[in-house]
């Protein structure tokens, strides 16, 4: 049975194991019965599909784990391993029973942890269908003569990795007046790889004088025209990239204050000259902001 998944976005960085959490044993370890191999390839870079430097680590799925509601454990009989330059992984000796396969990667160069589910995050169950990143190894079948044959059964599963995308350099940009009725404009900033290489989703945000960002309704172009709702709140922007064979990342602009609309108010004499015994006169000009609602 060969299992060909493609991690989706939805893949977390939380699930990785810190070294000092300890491996749960697995208990009642049946007899060796097959094998749990497969590849882990990058799709960014046809020319170079390996991903080498990703840690391999096998669970098998225990029904006593997680107060008897059953959960995939590391499986203690077997140590991490380290995929090689043509990004395979071979796990020998497999007992019977359901699997999975957890790869972290050491490199930085990508997600630091892919299941091999469709969501992307660990299995929860023991299901074997497509997608679902589990192999089961079965019992083994005697062979003549009441022999374990020697050929165990292999079982397969090919992992795609993403990339990891950064918006390490210049955080999103936003350009324009702050002030009600202007139109704002969002750049996205210095990411890697570069911005050029990219696509972008947009989503803004009103943030109150507690710090509280809140997507607002229906602002997900690169422009924004600012409405009465945020005089007196900031405003933000989330720039979101995209690309093939990486994980979408996000980032953001400063949050800035947006105020009222202004007006100009001009004071002048109307007379030049003012005769002690006259009065004078002035001229009081209001000019209203221009705001650039369309």
């Amino acid at each position: 049975m060969r299992v060909r998944t493609t991690l989706l976005a939805a893949t977390v960085a939380g699930l990785v194991l810190p070294a000092s959490v300890a491996l749960a044993p697995v208990s009642a370890e049946p007899v060796p019965t097959g094998s749990v191999r497969g590849t882990v390839s990058d799709d960014d870079d046809p020319a170079d599909p390996a991903a080498p430097g990703v840690q391999a680590r096998l669970y098998r799925w225990d029904a006593t784990a997680a107060d008897g509601v059953g959960a995939f454990v590391p499986d203690a009989d077997h140590d991490p391993q380290i995929t090689g330059p043509d990004g395979t992984y071979a796990f020998s000796a497999v007992g019977t029973g359901y699997y999975t396969v957890r790869f972290a990667d050491t490199t930085m160069t990508y997600v630091p942890t892919t299941w091999p589910s469709a969501n992307g995050l660990m299995p929860t169950s023991t299901a074997t269908d497509p997608g679902t990143g589990v192999v089961e190894v079965p019992p083994a079948v005697a062979g003549t003569g009441g022999d374990v044959p020697s050929d165990p059964a292999q079982r397969t599963i090919d992992v795609t990795v993403l990339k990891e995308l950064s918006n390490e350099g210049a955080a999103p940009g936003v350009t324009g007046l702050r002030r009600f009725g202007y139109r704002l404009s969002a750049t996205p900033g210095g990411w890697s790889p570069d911005a050029s290489t990219l696509s972008f989703t947009w989503q803004w945000q009103r943030v109150d004088s507690l710090g509280n960002a809140r997507d607002i309704p229906g602002a997900t172009g690169s422009t924004y025209v600012l409405t009465a709702a945020e005089v007196g709140n900031d405003i933000r922007v989330r720039a979101t990239g995209w690309r093939a064979g990486y994980a979408p990342q996000s980032g953001y602009s400063d949050a800035t204050e947006v105020k009222r609309a202004y007006s100009a108010t001009g004071v002048r004499l109307a007379y030049r000259r003012i005769h002690a015994t006259s009065r004078g006169r002035v001229r009081v000009t209001v000019t209203p902001s221009t705001a650039p609602f369309s």
